[in-house]
C-alpha cells in the first residue's frame, strides 16, 4: 500500500518479477529514537531472482548540497516561510529571528513559487522535508494539505497570517491574524 496526497489517498502497487523493487521515504518521516524491542516472527521470503537481474543503471556519485544554517530535520527551533512572507522585509526578519533563536529556515512550495528561493532542499511537505521541532513558527502559510502532512510531529506550532480563515490555525497551538510584514520586525527587533 502506498499513500499518496498527504495520506488522504492510498493505492495498491503490484511489482511483477521482471522489474526492480525500489521503495523511498520521505526524510524526516521516520522517527530516529531508540524503537522498544518486540519479539515478532520473522518470515524470511526468496529473493533470489534478484541476483540474477542486470541493471542497466551504473551509480556515478553523490555530491551532497552545501548546508547553510542549521537542518531544518534536526532543529529545536523552525521558522517557516510561505507566500505571505516573500518580501524583503519578511524574508529579513525571517532571518534575524532564525538567527537569534539559533534556528533553521524553511519555507513552502509556494515560497519558491514566489521566487524568493530556488533551492527546495528546506521545504517542508509532501514533496519537501518533514519536520518535528519543539517550536515550528510559521509565517505567511496558508495550511494548503501538502504542506501540513510535514508539520504534523511539531511540538507547538505558532502561525501567522492574515487570513482569519486560514486552514494553518486549525493545525496550529497560537495563531496571529495579521500582517506578517508588520509583525515579523517586530518579534526579531523584540528578540535581539
Amino acid at each position: 500500500m502506498v499513500p499518496a496526497f498527504g495520506g488522504k489517498v492510498v493505492s495498491e502497487i503490484y511489482i511483477p518479477v521482471a522489474r526492480p523493487v525500489m521503495a523511498s521515504v520521505r526524510p524526516g518521516i521516520l522517527n530516529t529514537e531508540k524503537a522498544e524491542e518486540k519479539n515478532a516472527d520473522v518470515i524470511v521470503c526468496e529473493a533470489s531472482f534478484l541476483d540474477t537481474f542486470e541493471s542497466g543503471e551504473e551509480f556515478l556519485g553523490f555530491e551532497e548540497n552545501e548546508k547553510t544554517g542549521a537542518d531544518i530535520e534536526t532543529a529545536e527551533f523552525v521558522i517557516s516561510a510561505g507566500r505571505g512572507a516573500a518580501n524583503d522585509a519578511s524574508w529579513n526578519a525571517i532571518q534575524t529571528i532564525a538567527e537569534t533563536m539559533n534556528g533553521a529556515i524553511a519555507y513552502s512550495r509556494s515560497f519558491i513559487d514566489a521566487g524568493r528561493v530556488n533551492d527546495e532542499s528546506c521545504m517542508i511537505g509532501t514533496s519537501g522535508k518533514s519536520v518535528r521541532p519543539k517550536v515550528l513558527f510559521n509565517a505567511g502559510i496558508s495550511g494548503a494539505a501538502q504542506y501540513v502532512c510535514g508539520i504534523n510531529k511539531s511540538k507547538t506550532v505558532i502561525s501567522i497570517n492574515k487570513s482569519p480563515s486560514a486552514a494553518i490555525f486549525g493545525y496550529s497551538d497560537y495563531g496571529i491574524v495579521g500582517d506578517g510584514d508588520k509583525i515579523l520586525p517586530l518579534v526579531a527587533a523584540k528578540l535581539k
